[in-house]
């Protein structure tokens, strides 16, 4: 269902006036505009529209035969349509068809939110449209069975008994109840009279104590009694649901006269798929008033007979007229009833003819009808009666034949139905006004006591209207919105002459509430009404709705901070739970060796069902339907479910199975037979999507964590020292070599510099090569470890060049002992030894098209899948490419760069499998001969692995797209809401609704504070240009000067002409901390001052504020991820991500003290001298 918050209009015609546009945007109405000329077929196609508004000058006829076109093309949208004085005709000729409503010219340009409500009410009335239509054909249905039932009663000579059958058979068939009955109630004992269907205990005779039986209930109340499954209603340990096992039933108390007779009863021993409606019970009830009337006819008939004698007394004193006529409409017999209906005395009436009375059927009908065969159904006929005055008087006649003395008359019983005539035309024009309007509308005094309420609160509301006239209204107003209405109708009264529109919580006639949205006009000073009207629709599915996506929010956070699998599954659990009521959701995932689906996470209800049926471990295997749903990927709903396709003995008969991808299900069920919504599928989906791309980036996560261990192993296991600098030389990684030869604890490495491992020349020889290096991209020199013990061994450093994952320019080298020397067979030795063992292959081979190996590591065997070593020398050189052109492309390329590194390249084992490999490989000479000495390594998980994470990086950035736009959006239509409640709310929530706006600002700017920070984590490489600082941070202080105009903002001096390299994304870093400045401070005017200092290649900016200040302890946490400032509120992001900003840009940022108070925040960043 659309909400009223994100209705989209197409607008055909003029601009919307400014009041209305204003109205729309509080509303949160989105409008499209087109002119009547263009074509506004295709957005209605295309677009996802609610109600067309018209805005056009229908007087144009260009523009009239266009919004005609367009009507009939699109007959089932609403139109609203402006007119102005006169246009009421032109405006009917326009919309034909569908829902339709105006609008007055003079309401578009001065009542916007008049406009808003009349568009709201014309979409809310074309959704329940198809609700209206259910229930009447539920009417129809029962009209049809009453009919039936009707034309089996007519029959005046058959017996009541009779009758009654032909009524259990028919309604039992129409109502579709497999089993009907009636009893005969007597000295508390049950005994069935009549029977259709089959059960055992139900048979014609058979009698129970009272006691025992749901007919002791049924005759309590003039209402129908209505189990629809007496199990699940509390009647399983009722003797009645013991003795005849009937868990459908719907019965209603047979009365004749004002004795209690009997029951007529439907049941089923099996719950019903749809509910009971009122409709049905009100047929049953009618059901029992027609037999009761049989059956006290049968009575007086009875009666009759045993008084024939008293026939002549009972004709003359019948309240109704009765008369005798031959087949020629002769009167032959009156009785008193005629004689003082008409007028005419008795001897008068016996020499006229009926047709001299009867003037609304003409004579020779009448002459017809008398002259059809002897024997036939009772006539029934309404006329009109002709007094001896000359007035006349509708009337409702019963004609039968008889045989007297031979010959054929008629007995004709007249009732005057003047009255009933009126009540009649009262009711019709009663329905029409009440079936014209699909709200609930209601007339309430001052004081809040219902005056009025229409037909529509029962069908709404559970009531009936004379349940709630001379009710308090406001009574059943829940308790928490009670005030906030009455003080608002109040005001109405007082102050406004405007419509006003209320939502608030009403109690249902069934328990609980519902949530009503209502529109409020003051006619109590109108004559004819006098009193306060309200126009109400149920909006309950709505707040549901909105309730629902709120916690699906909720729960994607959530998703966002788990830390592992199974917390997703649990967080999983309690969102289906909260968020659709279903008491029964689990998780499963599939075991390691993926032979099955096991439970891991489920609902306390579930679980509780599993334990009751001995499932200590319950599961799905492979071959079982759950397992295919897996496999398939598709969701499945299903209901009911059989029982062999349970994983445990539990009472589950209706689910909806969601794919997790490759991590599993979730499954969300029921005990009852359901049929889920389209909505409700939809938003489990959903849930399942953020639960599916939570369980990738844990994974992703697990994987880069194992990788670093394994990384931090591998280094840790080299014997030689292995380190990475920064441009300053600072250690950002070593192996555990370095603090062995060193004597160095790792906190004193970490604080060390490169340099500061050596003494005298050697100082300033690290310093040089490791500047050298940045240089070039490589260095290598020579020089001695100086230990914590002072002794100084010396050492061969070698190293290179290249960007770590940040993208920024690191040094990683290898530190290898040159004390110990050994003959050249040992060094041969140890440098075989190191070939045979490294996990890459290594490789000398012959060059040309018919290369061979010389020599071969074991990684190279092994990675080749050769048999042994000598196997894999057999093999020509170019039988391991894919693609021998591939190979002389290669060794082309390396005879003439000499050297080649990390090249990719197809190869493929000895027995034919494809990898891909990186080689690097030089051209080396010895004995005069050249050779071809390489490296090989298995890339194929690691490019498979960075395909992996390129992929996370794309789902986590669409996911923080969906959160924040789905958050931002609901914040705003939030902060809409709290602008349209201000004017509504009294002094004592104020300050209430003052808390929720800030909150509402401080959620709308963590959603930009995501964004960016989002944005520079997710950023790929840097794409840093000079920028000029001061439109970045004039723009920035402009913004906040305008938002927050109850603080000072200045500037002290002229901000300089000078640019940065940075991006875009400066104006955050300024956004974050002039805001900080404001927001977290504490004094009545906030007092902010930016200036700024240009020297020698750096600016510097600095933000002082007069706040509470920073404590020296918090003055370097404060730029961590999640800091927040004392006191204050938000999520710590900003500073977070002001610091990550700018030591992207190569710059610093700390918090001073401020003299004599608040903080001073400074940022330092390079300047650009080309662009200074």
């Amino acid at each position: 269902m659309t909400t009223s918050s994100d209705l989209q209009l197409l607008v055909v015609g003029d601009a919307v006036p400014s009041a209305t546009e204003t109205a729309f945007s509080r509303a949160g109405i989105r409008h499209r505009p087109v002119a009547p000329s263009d074509d506004a077929v295709e957005p209605l196609e295309t677009g996802d529209y609610d109600c067309v508004l018209v805005t056009a000058t229908l007087a144009a006829r260009d523009d009239h035969a266009a919004i005609v076109e367009l009507n009939e093309q699109f007959p089932d949208l609403p139109f609203v349509v402006r007119i102005g004085p006169g246009d009421e005709s032109v405006a009917r000729e326009v919309v034909t068809t569908g829902k339709t409503d105006y609008v007055r010219a003079r309401d578009l340009e001065e009542h916007g939110d008049l406009v808003v409500q009349r568009i709201r009410t014309i979409v809310a009335a074309n959704q329940e449209h198809s609700e209206v239509s259910d229930v009447h054909e539920q009417v129809a249905n029962a009209a049809a069975t009453l009919t039936a039932v009707q034309d089996a009663t007519t029959d005046l000579d058959r017996s009541a008994e009779a009758k009654i059958g032909d009524v259990l058979e028919i309604a039992a068939e129409r109502l579709e109840y497999p089993i009907g009955y009636v009893t005969r109630i007597d000295s508390g004992t049950q005994e069935i009279v009549a029977v259709t269907g089959d059960h055992d205990l139900l048979q014609p005779g058979a009698t129970d104590p009272l006691g025992q039986t749901y007919c002791r209930k049924t005759i309590e109340s003039d209402e129908p009694f209505v189990l629809e499954d007496a199990r699940e209603e509390g009647w399983g340990d009722d003797p009645a649901f013991e003795r005849f096992g009937l868990r459908c039933y719907v019965g209603a108390r047979i009365t004749v006269g004002d004795e209690v007779a009997g029951t007529i009863c439907f049941a089923d021993e099996q719950p019903r798929e749809t509910l009971v409606g009122e409709t049905q019970q009100a047929t049953v009830n009618a059901l029992a008033q027609l037999i009761g009337y049989e059956l006290e006819r049968d009575q007086y008939e009875a009666a009759l007979e045993r008084s024939k004698r008293r026939f002549q007394s009972l004709f003359e004193r019948a309240p109704d007229g009765i008369l005798i006529h031959d087949t020629d409409g002769q009167i032959t017999d009156v009785n008193r009833a005629v004689v003082e209906a008409l007028g005419y005395t008795e001897d008068e009436l016996l020499s006229m003819n009926v047709s001299d009375i009867e003037v609304g059927i003409d004579r020779d009908d009448l002459l017809e009808a008398w002259g059809s065969p002897p024997g036939r159904d009772p006539l029934s006929i309404e006329g009109t009666h002709r007094r001896k005055d000359g007035s006349t008087y509708p009337t409702e006649v019963w004609v039968n034949d008889i045989e007297l003395a031979g010959e054929t008359r008629f007995i004709a019983t007249a009732r005057d139905i003047t009255e009933r005539k009126e009540r009649e035309r009262e009711l019709e024009r009663h329905k029409t006004f009440v079936e014209s309007s699909d709200d609930i509308l209601t007339l309430i005094d001052t004081d809040g006591t219902i005056e009025y309420v229409s037909p529509a609160i029962e069908r709404i509301l559970g009531y009936e209207p004379t349940d709630l006239v001379g009710e308090n209204g406001f009574e059943y107003v829940h308790p928490d919105d009670r005030d906030s209405s009455i003080a608002d109708i109040e005001w109405l009264v007082e102050a406004s002459d405007e419509e006003m529109v209320l939502e608030f919580r009403f109690e249902c006639a069934e328990g609980g509430y519902c949530w009503i949205e209502s529109s409020v006009r003051d006619l109590l000073d109108d004559p004819d009404i006098g009193g306060i009207l309200l126009s109400s629709r149920n909006i309950t599915e709505r707040k549901e709705h909105e309730q629902q996506l709120s916690a699906l929010h909720d729960s994607t956070r959530q998703f966002i901070d788990a830390d592992s699998k199974e917390e997703v599954a649990e967080i999983a659990v309690e969102t289906a739970s909260d968020l659709f009521g279903f008491s029964l959701p689990s998780v499963w995932y599939p075991t390691d060796d993926e032979s099955e689906l096991a439970l891991v996470a489920n609902s306390a209800e579930h679980q509780q069902l599993i334990d009751e049926a001995g499932a200590n471990h319950p599961s799905h295997p492979r071959d079982s339907w759950i397992w295919d749903v897996f496999e398939n990927g598709e969701t499945v709903v299903r209901s009911p479910i059989p029982r062999e396709d349970l994983a445990a003995d539990v009472p589950l008969r209706s689910a909806i199975i969601l794919p997790l991808g490759d991590h599993g299900l979730l499954g969300c069920a029921a005990r009852g037979d359901l049929e889920f919504s389209d909505r409700e599928v939809r938003a489990t989906e959903i849930l399942a999507r953020n639960m599916q791309v939570a369980l990738d980036q844990i994974e992703q996560q697990t994987a880069l964590r194992r990788q670093q261990e394994f990384t931090d192993d591998l280094l840790d296991s080299i014997e030689d020292v292995v380190y990475v600098l920064d441009t300053d030389g600072d250690l950002r990684q070593w192996n555990r070599a370095l603090g062995s030869v060193t004597g160095y604890g790792s906190e004193t490495i970490a604080s060390m510099n490169a340099a500061d491992f050596f003494a005298g020349e050697d100082t300033e020889r690290a310093a040089e090569a490791i500047e050298e290096g940045f240089e070039t991209g490589r260095t290598r020199v020579e020089l001695e470890f100086v230990t914590t013990d002072g002794e100084a061994i010396p050492y061969e450093f070698i190293a290179n060049v290249f960007e770590n994952p940040d993208g920024d320019p690191v040094m990683a080298g290898i530190g290898r002992d040159r004390t110990v020397h050994v003959e050249y067979e040992q060094e041969l030795e140890r440098y075989k030894e190191l070939v045979e063992n490294v996990p890459v292959g290594i490789y000398r081979n012959t060059p040309g098209d018919d290369g061979q190996f010389v020599e071969v590591n074991p990684a190279m065997v092994e990675m080749f899948d050769a048999d042994s070593e000598q196997h894999l020398l057999d093999q020509p050189v170019k039988e391991l490419y894919t693609d021998p052109d591939e190979r002389a492309e290669f060794s082309e390329r390396l005879e003439n760069e000499r050297i080649v590194s990390e090249q990719e390249m197809q190869l493929e084992t000895l027995p034919g499998d494809p990898f891909c490999g990186s080689v690097t490989a030089i051209v080396s000479e010895a004995d005069g001969e050249t050779y071809f000495d390489g490296v090989v390594q298995d890339i194929t998980d690691r490019n498979a692995y960075e395909q992996a994470l390129a992929e996370q990086r794309d789902r986590l950035e669409i996911l923080n797209q969906v959160v924040r736009h789905d958050v931002r959006n609901d914040m705003q239509v939030v902060k809409g809401r709290i602008g349209i409640l201000e004017s509504h709310i009294d002094e004592e929530g104020m300050e209430h609704l003052k808390e929720v706006q800030h909150a509402t600002e401080d959620v709308i700017e963590l959603t930009e504070t995501a964004r960016d920070l989002t944005e520079t984590m997710l950023q790929e490489q840097e794409q840093l240009q000079p920028v000029r600082l001061d439109r970045y941070l004039e723009s920035r202080i402009d913004t906040v000067r305008s938002t927050y105009d109850d603080a000072v903002v200045r500037t002290d001096g002229v901000l300089p002409d000078v640019s940065v390299i940075a991006d875009d994304m400066l104006e955050a870093v300024f956004r974050n901390l002039l805001q900080n400045a404001i927001v977290h401070n504490d004094k009545e005017i906030p007092e902010v001052t930016v200036s700024t200092h240009v020297d020698e290649g750096r600016v510097r900016v600095r933000i002082a504020d007069n706040g509470p200040g920073v404590p020296d302890h918090r003055k370097e946490a404060i730029f961590g991820k999640g800091e927040k400032g004392l006191d204050s509120p938000g999520t710590g992001l900003g500073l977070y991500l002001v610091d990550t900003l700018v030591d992207t840009y190569g710059g610093n940022v700390w918090v001073e003290d401020n003299d004599p108070e608040g903080a001073v925040f400074v940022v330092e960043l390079p300047t650009d001298s080309d662009h200074a």
